[in-house]
């Protein structure tokens, strides 16, 4: 018999990310850059979190919470590749015909690591999601 409590960790997954997603993702020379501050595509992530978190109670109010998998799986995968091209763009930034990676040093901060936490989660709760009328 399953539990009424299938969707925890997807919802937990959405919700760190939307936590972590103003705490501190990278440090350059000391200074802390939120998610919000690296700006840019990174707001996706942000709406990645809400998607995720939205989803879980909208199909669990439907009864066919299976439906969400498709929407957290996507969600989760592109958010990971739009970070990976980010943090490839940081470092590869140029100032003229010096690379900014000779002048400058980046660090993942901790809410970088609580949103790869948070979004690898979201992903691993979907193998979990059924359908509510199939558990019976």
């Amino acid at each position: 018999m399953k539990t009424k409590k299938q969707p925890a960790l997807s919802q937990a997954g959405g919700l760190v990310v939307l936590v972590c997603f103003f705490l501190p993702w990278i440090t350059r020379d000391g200074e802390e850059m939120t998610g919000s501050k690296v700006g840019g595509i990174t707001w996706l992530v942000l709406l990645a979190g809400l998607l995720v978190v939205g989803s879980v109670h909208y199909f669990r109010s439907i009864g066919r919470l299976s439906g969400s998998k498709v929407i957290i799986r996507s969600a989760v995968i592109l958010s990971l590749i739009l970070l990976v091209f980010k943090w490839l763009d940081l470092s590869s930034a140029r100032i003229g015909i010096f690379p900014i990676g000779m002048l400058t040093s980046y660090e993942i901060a901790y809410g970088g690591v609580g949103t790869l936490l948070g979004l690898l989660l979201a992903f691993y709760g979907t193998f979990f999601l059924d359908d509510e009328l199939g558990s019976r």
